[in-house]
């Protein structure tokens, strides 16, 4: 068996397949308030989800993997527990810092604007306490690491927003160069294994304590590659709180 966690802007889904890719198992978290969504609203929703899932598919979990909404960021401690608010993936207060980052970045960087993950760690960084920060993380980075013990992972899906250059496989200079980019995630290919589930959690959710936790992806990434496109050319949309069209490019 294994488990997928999506947590959007409304609430988390889980889905459980089998080796074969059959739906095994689904279930739904609602945000009491999801515009204004904590940290600790994701994390009621990762427990109340792993409470629910059926004995015998919780003891059978080969793997598990988490998506959460693109550019949805905080600051944490050593412990993982949020030493900022989270900013939410339509959070544009980060204007001034957009700014800043166009006057260092290489020209047209996506990731130069208010709603995306640099932005956002600029202005985390230079408004909040961050004496006791040790990550900035996304927000699937973040819910895995508490699964995993494995604390500033992320995949380069969630930290293409960020700055990361996919082409190269690294953090580039510019990015480096800002301040406090010590706090900035290793980042692994989505999918890749981060470790496996930490002994405490898999006893008391009756998990399969060889349950590996993989590296994430956005939401509307994930949604892509769930529609199962192999051809380029394909478009994709997806529908919620936010319309997102994705296409396969040969490059």
């Amino acid at each position: 068996m294994y488990l997928g966690i999506d947590f959007g802007t409304s609430g988390a889904r889980a889905c459980a397949v089998d080796h074969e890719k059959n739906i095994a198992w689904e279930q739904h978290f609602a945000y009491p308030e999801p515009a204004r969504q904590t940290p600790d609203d994701w994390r009621t929703a990762l427990h109340t989800l792993l409470i629910a899932l059926p004995h015998a598919i919780a003891s059978e979990l080969q793997g598990l993997a988490i998506d959460g909404t693109s550019g949805t960021v905080l600051l944490c401690d050593t412990k993982l527990e949020p030493c900022s608010s989270a900013l939410l993936y339509n959070d544009d207060r980060a204007q001034q810092q957009a700014g800043q980052l166009r006057a260092v970045a290489p020209g047209g960087n996506p990731a130069c604007t208010a709603t995306t993950g640099l932005a956002k760690f600029l202005w985390l960084t230079q408004h909040g306490d961050i004496r006791h920060a040790a990550y900035f993380l996304h927000q699937s980075d973040w819910l895995s690491a508490l699964l995993s013990g494995q604390p500033g992972i992320s995949d380069y899906h969630n930290a293409l927003k960020t700055g990361y250059d996919v082409g190269q496989l690294c953090w580039p200079d510019w990015v480096m160069a800002l301040p406090h980019s010590q706090l900035l995630p290793q980042v692994l290919v989505p999918g890749g294994i981060v470790g496996h589930i930490q002994p405490d959690i898999a006893e008391h959710f009756s998990i399969n304590p060889q349950c590996a936790i993989h590296a994430g992806s956005t939401d509307s990434t994930a949604a892509f590659i769930a529609s199962g496109v192999r051809k380029t050319g394909i478009g994709v949309t997806s529908l919620g709180t936010t319309l997102v069209l994705k296409q396969l490019s040969a490059q």
